[in-house]
């Protein structure tokens, strides 16, 4: 008898818990085709179809509490934050977002953690950093990567209650290796600063040195700037200019701003790499359209002249060698048959590019050069010089011939170039 009486009222308290549950959904339909039409929603919006994903997914929050349609929650949140299909509206995005983090949300959980810990406008005043915690923490454990990075921040800068520093720093590389493990480039550099410093653990240099390899191979400029300072001053690994100017490059070409300040200085300098001081010009360049400062003005200017100085130097020597050989030699050949001074200095000269002169009729003044461009990097630079030496105005105007993959040509109109220099 007794059993009976407690199966009688197991079956009561079922009875009534069911319906008091089928009381708070009204007379919403079964939860199958929440499901159903939750996803048909999420479809719509996918698509673009912003207006029916709105219209949907208002009338299954009317009907329904909470877990079973809270992602139609995330997308009324950012529907009024965006001004899609409605006005923009902070206050009801702000509303959303509680109401989705609440029941599950881990990107509506991550946001409005960020919202606390920023203490964003306007919205809050001033940061709330439990309120901050409490909803990190839990998009955190959702696996949501970006709430594990800003918790991880959350620990490292000290935010938390917990007094000790290096307990603190510890709990902030428990998140960053979270995070990390699904790419975030940013715990991955915060990885790498935590064993470079020791911060709550030993330092270790190889460890930190293999987390930032990791985000400079996943294409992160910080981090490929910071490899090339490691491997040409060797901290934590073998000093290697090559690998060094790697990194460097590959920051660069992101125009990452100190990247670029650093490969002009080194091609200007001729440090781990040839000097160039066009590349040295490119790059001063390629920094002041990225930040235009004064500092950075000036050394596009100081490069400049630099390069005006050195094509002013190569014309004049090239003068002088002209002028000195057509006055002191009268023959093209010496008796013997054999080259004579002129000749070797003038196949010397052509060794790079060939450059003869035209003298204007009555004053014999050197008015321009006709330079033929042997293949090669030597007769580009050649052909660069001259034209900066145009610029500055030394020359009045210039030839270029080049013929880069033809070398037959050249070889043919060789002598008559050493001729005609040797001749005048």
């Amino acid at each position: 008898m007794p059993q009976r009486v407690a199966i009688l009222i197991v079956h009561i308290l079922t009875g009534y818990l069911l319906l008091n549950s089928s009381n708070s959904y009204g007379t919403a339909p079964p939860p199958s085709k929440s499901s159903y039409l939750l996803n048909e929603a999420l479809s719509y919006h996918k698509s673009g179809e912003y207006q029916k994903a709105f219209t949907l997914c208002k009338d299954l929050l009317d009907k329904f509490n909470g877990l079973k349609v809270y992602r139609c929650a995330d997308l009324m949140a950012l529907y009024h934050e965006k001004g899609i299909v409605v006005a923009k509206n902070q206050q009801m995005y702000f509303k959303w977002l509680q109401y989705a983090a609440k029941y599950g949300s881990d990107t509506s959980q991550y946001l409005l953690g960020k919202i606390y810990y920023t203490g964003a406008k306007p919205f809050l005043d001033k940061p709330d950093y439990p309120a901050a915690h409490k909803w990190l923490n839990k998009a955190s454990w959702q696996g949501h990567s970006n709430a594990q990075y800003l918790l991880g921040e959350y620990y490292y800068r000290q935010k938390s209650i917990i007094v000790d520093e290096g307990e603190s720093y510890r709990a902030a590389l428990r998140q960053f290796e979270l995070a990390a493990e699904q790419g975030h480039i940013g715990a991955l550099l915060y990885i790498s600063d935590i064993y470079k410093k020791g911060r709550g653990v030993a330092v270790d240099l190889v460890k930190s040195n293999s987390y930032l390899t990791t985000a400079a191979n996943l294409g992160d400029a910080v981090a490929q700037h910071r490899s090339y300072l490691n491997y040409s001053k060797g901290v934590g690994v073998k000093r290697d200019s090559q690998k060094a100017t790697y990194w460097l490059k590959k920051a660069a070409a992101q125009d990452y701003l100190d990247s670029c300040m650093e490969l002009s200085y080194l091609y200007f300098k001729g440090k781990h790499v040839k000097q160039d001081k066009e590349k040295a010009l490119f790059w001063a360049e390629k920094a002041v359209s990225i930040l235009d400062i004064p500092m950075l003005r000036e050394n596009v200017a100081k490069i400049k002249r630099s390069i005006q100085q050195d094509s002013i130097k190569f014309t004049a020597s090239l003068l002088k060698a002209l002028v000195s050989d057509s006055k002191s030699s009268t023959t093209s050949a010496t008796s013997s048959g054999k080259p004579d001074s002129c000749q070797k200095r003038a196949l010397q000269q052509i060794s790079d590019c060939s450059v003869s002169f035209y003298q204007e009729f009555g004053t014999g003044e050197v008015y321009n050069i006709v330079i033929n461009c042997r293949g090669g990097k030597k007769a580009r630079a050649c052909e660069r010089k001259l034209e900066w030496a145009v610029e500055v105005r030394l020359l009045d105007e210039y030839y270029a011939y080049c013929d880069l993959e033809d070398r037959d040509n050249w070889d043919a109109d060789k002598d008559k170039v050493v001729n005609r220099i040797c001749s005048k």
